[in-house]
């Protein structure tokens, strides 16, 4: 009998698994393995610990099977992924050693990255991201680090869907599959959040690069646009003053803000250049008047940004701001 839970199936026969992993209790390490692959396709997965049946899969086991966190091998050409083998090298940049997630992730990341759109040339830097944000700390975990943390980790939360000892009624692959679907909805919000990231950085980098002013003005909104503009290595970027970019405001709706540039990351609250103390806490007639911008709106009383009602007039504070 075979169940079903989202992209993720627990079948009993060799024949028709395309995924072999061990048997319950499961853990965050072959659980995220699962889940990854299962946004490549629909995977189909005989949990087992016997060894005479992971050595038949390995040997004789239908074409394409993939092996996760089973078979005392690491060989990715054979689709063969553990770690437990003495022989096991694999290691991050900081000399932890992978586990089975991070040997999934590692070989891939790539096509699964594709599957969100991610643009070819940020692959690379998206998939060093999510290992960064999800896959490093389910391979510490598996690892034993952290264990004595008083805070409960994602690898954690897997290993909640484990049946208890004192509920035998409770299915374990089930419960295996209610973990795989965690997992996916986790990796899912992981890669759409990263891909986001690296696209408005490449999206502000060129930005950057084409622009010869004080002045960086965004047709659309991109969230941690500053951010990006105080990473950037550009040295146009640091010569950057004020920000122009659509907003809701209010008591306005939609608008547009011209918002000062912090110094540095370290210091947010500091602005390269605030905008004209006398502008500060003005708004209606009276910014209108000493402007003598007519879609004038608002100023905030720090200096750190003001509202206009149009582009063009938002664009008109910002050169005034940059020439006072």
């Amino acid at each position: 009998m075979r169940k079903m839970f989202n992209r993720a199936t627990v079948t009993a026969g060799l024949e028709n698994a395309n995924v072999v992993t061990h048997a319950s209790p499961h853990h965050a390490g072959e659980v995220f393995a699962i889940a990854m692959l299962s946004l490549l396709k629909r995977v189909r997965v005989l949990r087992t610990n016997d060894k005479a049946l992971i050595q038949r899969a390995k040997k004789d086991g239908p074409k394409g099977l993939i092996m996760v966190d089973v078979g005392e091998e690491f060989n990715p050409n054979r689709r063969i992924f553990d770690h437990h083998q003495e022989s096991f090298e694999e290691h991050y940049s900081d000399y932890m050693k992978l586990s089975v997630a991070g040997l999934i992730w590692r070989h891939y990341s790539m096509m699964i990255l594709s599957k969100f759109d991610c643009p070819l040339p940020l692959i690379v830097e998206a998939t060093l991201e999510v290992s960064h944000d999800l896959v490093h700390g389910v391979d510490a975990k598996d690892h034993g680090y952290g264990s004595n943390s008083i805070e409960m980790s994602i690898s954690d939360a897997v290993d909640l869907f484990n049946p208890n000892w004192d509920d035998p009624e409770q299915d374990p692959d089930e419960a295996f599959l209610q973990a795989v679907s965690l997992a996916q909805r986790i990796l899912e919000k992981e890669i759409k959040k990263v891909v986001s990231i690296v696209r408005a950085k490449s999206e502000i980098e060129n930005m950057i690069a084409h622009n010869d002013n004080e002045l960086l003005y965004l047709p659309m909104y991109i969230g941690g646009w500053e951010e990006y503009v105080l990473k950037s290595f550009n040295p146009k970027a640091k010569k950057l003053l004020y920000c122009v970019y659509p907003c809701v405001y209010s008591d306005l709706g939609e608008g547009w803000k011209v918002q000062a540039v912090s110094v540095s990351r370290d210091n947010l609250t500091q602005k390269r250049k605030a905008l004209p103390s006398k502008w500060r806490g003005l708004s209606g007639v009276q910014f209108t008047d000493l402007t003598g911008v007519e879609t004038a709106f608002f100023c905030r009383t720090d200096g750190t940004a003001a509202i206009a009602k149009t582009l063009d007039g938002a664009l008109k504070l910002a050169q005034m701001a940059i020439s006072q």
